[in-house]
């Protein structure tokens, strides 16, 4: 069972899926100011959006020029027939390990910029 609806606050949804900019049909675990919320008890329904959206597959429903946005009605159509088929979870697995790695390097690179700033300041703090 799956239901989604556009979000109003104080929600209490299982996930929410951003619907209005360039990052519309992202996943979140918090909601967002312009986002759906969906209720499920399907274990899979966050790991599949989140396919959906690593895919570019909610691409094709955006509407509008200046800011795109997805209607519920195209979302809800391409999570519900993606959830219809018999996807094993363990195929999504490297996925998961993926953002990690993207995690883990976004981390180094803020500490490198840290480090940068330190070694910039230092030296220019140094007198011959």
């Amino acid at each position: 069972m799956i239901g989604i609806k556009i979000y109003e606050p104080n929600d209490n949804a299982d996930f929410y899926i951003q619907s209005v900019g360039y990052n519309s049909g992202r996943p979140t675990r918090k909601p967002l100011k312009n986002c759906f919320s969906v209720y499920t008890n399907d274990l899979r329904a966050f790991t599949i959006t989140n396919a959906l959206f690593s895919a570019k597959k909610f691409k094709g429903a955006l509407i509008g020029s200046k800011t795109p946005r997805l209607r519920l009605q195209d979302v809800r159509h391409i999570l519900l027939t993606e959830l219809d088929k018999n996807h094993n979870l363990n195929e999504f697995y490297p996925l998961g390990l993926i953002d990690l790695q993207i995690e883990n390097a976004i981390k180094k690179v803020k500490s490198l910029k840290r480090l940068k700033i330190f070694f910039s300041l230092k030296a220019l703090r140094a007198r011959v």
